[in-house]
């Protein structure tokens, strides 16, 4: 009956999503349509690495598990590295085959070049280079906005970074000294710290934007590289609403802070553990944080569409319940990610921001049927595992499992909390093929 009983949580926990394929049109900036560049999705494993160059500038990228989230790298001689992302596959995006088709650009080292010109701060070596538009649909076309002044600041420690490192570009995407975008949107963000989360925000009166989180890749000379978002106006904002459940018990629980991270979106739940957040920007991504007295700091990353969000739960922990059935001791200054697949059988990868695979010798543990984390090779059917003492950063984390696939995730990791990730698996097409 155990048996039974656990094979039908499973099967209520799978999602029957199919793979999706991503088709890129690239685009090499100013040239047009870029032919014989080399594609990788990061996040994904090493197969969705350097994808053969196309000749007709058209990128086909197979079998993404829906829901996946990863960084695109575009590699071309001529053109400096480009990233754009992190980036979510959905299939309502999709066409009715499964294939979901973006246009995506490629910076050549010419264009690279103008945006270090003056009045542009000088580089310096090691700090990364993000290049964005502010953009609005009208007739069914993305056309740029001027007069948006673009803030940005580090999630890690609500820095903000100085108005001198942000500078708007004209048509010919030189710099120059204004004030905010002109009419085609593009502004560029100068000497970052690489690898550090940051929460891009534009403000134009009368106007609302979405907001994205970017990080930058280590620029130390040539090649170089520049990571790449867009902001989009919109016209409306959304609610955000939900509870906040103990960890280990999904008690709810009242009195806890949920904030979204570099915005003044703060609610504190009430008695049955529910919060309300409004004039939330739509199609923005988020790390909400879960804060309580006496509690561990507990990150969730989201996507947010254009309608309200409803229902989300978030958790939190006791420190002192946790600090008791951890396996090893947490070591001062790092993070730990807990995770939810929610069945039995899955292994993990852990990927670092610019594709490595981490090594978790020493710091995956998996929940056996008694609650308690133990090493192992794969999850039991409580479908939960934890890595611990990771340094703070940004990660891709992709499940394994037999017979089933997961989508990526990407992991937004800081000192002293846990990051929470839940996450189905989805029917393969190994599965979906033999039935």
């Amino acid at each position: 009956m155990k048996i039974i009983r656990g094979l039908l949580i499973s099967l209520f926990f799978i999602s029957f999503s199919f793979p999706l394929s991503l088709q890129l049109t690239i685009e090499d900036i100013p040239e047009g349509v870029a032919q014989y560049v080399i594609g990788s999705l990061i996040g994904l494993g090493p197969k969705f690495a350097g994808i053969r160059p196309s000749t007709t500038g058209i990128y086909v990228f197979e079998n993404i598990p829906d829901g996946s989230i990863f960084m695109i790298k575009m590699l071309k001689a001529g053109c400096v590295d480009t990233y754009w992302g992190p980036y979510l596959i959905s299939s309502e995006s999709a066409d009715e085959t499964g294939i979901v088709k973006e246009s995506r650009a490629i910076f050549s080292h010419n264009v690279y070049n103008n945006l270090q010109e003056s009045p542009a701060p000088k580089h310096q070596l090691g700090k990364a280079t993000i290049v964005g538009s502010v953009k609005i649909k009208m007739d069914k076309e993305y056309k740029g906005v001027g007069g948006v002044v673009i803030n940005a600041k580090y999630l890690d420690n609500n820095e903000s970074i100085p108005s001198s490192q942000i500078k708007y570009l004209n048509d010919n995407l030189n710099p120059g000294n204004y004030s905010s975008t002109q009419n085609n949107g593009f502004y560029c963000i100068y000497n970052v710290d690489p690898e550090r989360p940051i929460l891009l925000t534009g403000t134009k009166e009368g106007c609302i934007f979405t907001q994205v989180i970017q990080f930058g890749y280590p620029d130390i000379g040539y090649p170089h590289c520049v990571s790449v978002w867009e902001l989009e106006q919109v016209s409306n904002y959304i609610s955000v609403s939900g509870v906040v459940k103990d960890l280990l018990n999904e008690k709810k629980l009242s009195q806890a802070n949920v904030l979204i991270l570099g915005t003044n979106l703060s609610s504190q739940t009430n008695n049955n553990g529910e919060f309300n957040l409004n004039n939330v920007p739509p199609k923005s991504q988020g790390i909400f944080k879960v804060s309580k007295q006496d509690c561990k700091d507990l990150y969730i990353f989201k996507y947010l569409g254009m309608r309200n969000e409803k229902d989300i739960e978030l958790f939190t922990i006791s420190n002192a319940i946790y600090k008791q059935i951890l396996p090893i001791s947490h070591i001062s200054g790092k993070g730990d990610v807990w995770v939810n697949v929610g069945t039995s059988g899955v292994s993990v990868k852990l990927f670092e921001i610019l594709g490595p695979l981490v090594d978790l010798s020493g710091k995956i543990y998996y929940m056996d049927e008694n609650g308690n984390f133990k090493q192992s090779s794969s999850t039991s059917s409580k479908g939960v595992f934890v890595i611990l003492n990771l340094d703070p950063g940004i990660y891709f984390l992709r499940p394994v499992h037999e017979n089933m696939d997961f989508p990526s995730t990407i992991l937004f990791v800081f000192s002293e909390g846990i990051s929470y990730v839940k996450l189905k698996p989805q029917i393969s097409q190994k599965t979906k093929s033999s039935q």
